[in-house]
């Protein structure tokens, strides 16, 4: 996945400007692990799953166990973002590690203009600690 930011963080230096942009990328090599999106235009309510040719629905995750659960890495637009969001997460995913962030502007997916949140679900072969 890639987003974009006006200030980005790296492992040894901090690149911050109100005119320029930089872009950040995120690779992984996830084996034994089932990768869905998912986005919410308005974060009112769970989100919609896109699981590929899986046919994939919430009601799946909610009743897993701690040791079955997935996590899920969650972007969300800084301007439309609000806290009752992530209780709507955790409600989705109650064992599940969220992490993520916040990203500046609402272009989401590429050139289209988005507001809201997107993410992935990482289910299986995947544990995340949060610290």
């Amino acid at each position: 996945g890639v987003t974009s930011g006006a200030g980005v963080i790296g492992t040894t230096q901090e690149f911050d400007s109100p005119t320029a942009t930089a872009v950040t990328a995120l690779a992984a090599y996830l084996p034994n692990t089932r990768v869905a999106t998912f986005e919410s235009d308005d974060m009112q309510g769970a989100p919609s799953i896109n699981g590929g040719d899986e046919e994939i629905d919430w009601a799946d995750y909610i009743t897993r166990t701690p040791e079955d659960t997935p996590h899920a890495l969650l972007f969300a637009d800084a301007r439309t973002f609000h806290d009752s969001y992530l209780r709507i997460m955790d409600n989705m995913l109650p064992f599940g590690a969220k992490v993520g962030g916040l990203v500046a502007g609402t272009q989401l997916l590429g050139d289209e203009v988005k507001e809201g949140s997107i993410g992935l679900l990482l289910d299986g072969g995947v544990d995340i600690d949060p610290m």
